[in-house]
């Protein structure tokens, strides 16, 4: 796999931190143009169903870094591998999707009961 966050079932942190850059060239992709958002959508690996599709924040667009945090219950999920696509969406006008999408493993959270 091209990249592995690890997360645990039901947990809501950490946030995501990523930063965009172009593929052929390995700069950041400017993200300064106020109406610029950057749009992020999960699902589980080798399905089409989109689990939740989430606005990330700007940390540096200068440098093409934004944060993602998990929306409420996000990953209240099953264990498992899934993955995050990125895309952006240049001044209001134009896409532009990420080709790598984000692999996630979900890892289970022990039972606290027992």
């Amino acid at each position: 796999m091209r990249n592995l966050v690890h997360v645990v079932q039901k947990d809501e942190r950490p946030d995501l931190i990523m930063q965009i850059t172009d593929v052929n060239t390995g700069k950041p992709v400017d993200l300064t143009h106020p109406a610029t958002t950057v749009v992020c959508r999960f699902r589980k690996k080798g399905t089409t169903k989109v689990l939740f599709t989430q606005t990330a924040e700007m940390v540096d667009a200068f440098e093409g870094t934004v944060s993602m945090s998990w929306p409420t219950d996000a990953l209240d999920i099953d264990p498992g591998l899934y993955e995050l696509q990125v895309t952006i969406n240049f001044e209001g006008v134009e896409e532009q999707t990420v080709p790598y999408p984000v692999n996630i493993k979900v890892w289970e959270r022990f039972d606290a009961s027992t």
